[in-house]
């Protein structure tokens, strides 16, 4: 499995009894793939996951890439499940893969690209052949009829939903543009997900900003994994709640500009 990943798959895979062989992504596609090769050539057949974009960076495969993922999956007798949650801001289009590879599911969740968390409905993609034997899973929870019909009745607005994508996105490039430009030091990674991924590259910094924020009532996702220490992650917020997390990452850099060790209380 990619990691860093969705954690959801981690806890089925423990309840299960499933080993995970992770592979780590982190920004390096090229180490990505050479460590993957050799998991794909060394298991026995399995099912391999990715996730595109990614659930805790933002960063997405290249078609090019994900079909070479898929090629080498298929030859040595893997499914391949691909996660595209976040597709809907920012992604190559991976769909040619369903008609020359029959080893690959596609998972497509309307919680991010419809706002339907809440509702628990999702969108499998697969052959023949995995779909009759998906069919055969029964869930601890049932598809309620609400769900389903509120799903199709945002599937028959699509463009009211594209014009609330359109205007995230507008948002999230300004938001990135602003940090970018009042911490010069930090890394904000591209996106293609509803959220920036930003790097501060120092505990310290990250521990103070993380004081101002909760001050603040602001909410923002930091990790636990040490390769991720200095990273926090920041979903695209609306105009109001754009304006005031931007006050404070202003107040936060004059602070840290302003001396040699950063902020500090």
């Amino acid at each position: 499995m990619q990691v860093p990943n969705y954690e959801g798959y981690g806890l089925y895979a423990t309840l299960a009894k499933v080993k995970i062989t992770p592979v780590p992504w982190y920004f390096d596609p090229d180490r990505f793939l050479q460590e993957l090769d050799a998991v794909l050539k060394k298991a026995k057949p399995t099912l391999i996951v990715v996730t595109s974009p990614n659930g805790w960076t933002g960063a997405a495969i290249t078609a090019e890439t994900m079909r070479d993922i898929a090629k080498a999956s298929y030859e040595h007798g893997h499914l391949l499940c691909i996660d595209q949650a976040y597709s809907a801001f920012g992604s190559e289009s991976y769909t040619t893969l369903l008609t020359d590879f029959p080893n690959v599911i596609f998972i497509k969740s309307f919680s991010k690209s419809l706002g339907l968390a809440g509702f628990r409905v999702a969108s499998v993609f697969c052959s023949p052949e995995v779909a009759s034997y998906l069919k055969k899973f029964k869930p601890a929870s049932t598809f309620s009829r609400l769900s389903g019909d509120f799903l199709i009745y945002c599937l028959q607005h699509p463009q009211r939903f594209s014009t609330l994508r359109r205007a995230c996105l507008e948002r999230r490039e300004r938001l990135s543009n602003f940090v970018i430009r009042k911490c010069p030091t930090w890394t904000v990674h591209a996106s293609n997900a509803n959220f920036l991924f930003v790097d501060t590259h120092d505990a310290n910094v990250l521990s103070g900003l993380s004081r101002l924020l909760r001050a603040r009532r602001i909410i923002v996702r930091f990790f636990a994994d040490e390769r991720l220490g200095t990273h926090f992650r920041m979903t695209v917020p609306g105009d109001h709640e754009m304006h005031a997390v931007m006050e404070c990452l202003e107040l936060f850099g004059r602070f840290e500009y302003g001396r040699s060790a950063g902020f500090s209380e």
